[in-house]
């Protein structure tokens, strides 16, 4: 398992990981894009779902994990934010 927000992934990176096997790649955001680009800057939760659209197209193995803090709790903990990122089109 690698663990990565998926920003510095190149197309040679790409081109890798579609050949490794036993290999998933989880990508990091913190619950909505508000809080992801609070947290990790402008852009950064469209940059991470983009990479995981990415490497599903590839069939690369993803999933997503979150750091659950006071501020992003309560969104994490209505079932409906999650079934809504699990509905995303990868």
């Amino acid at each position: 398992m690698i663990f990565t927000n998926g920003t510095a992934l190149t197309k040679a990176d790409y081109d890798l990981l579609k050949h490794s096997i036993n290999l998933a790649i989880i990508v990091s955001i913190e619950g909505s894009p508000e809080f992801t680009n609070k947290r990790r800057g402008s852009g950064i939760y469209e940059k991470a779902l983009k990479t995981i659209k990415n490497l599903d197209q590839i069939g690369v193995p993803t999933g997503v994990s979150a750091t659950i803090t006071r501020m992003n709790f309560k969104y994490w903990m209505n079932p409906e934010n999650i079934d809504n990122l699990i509905k995303q089109n990868f």
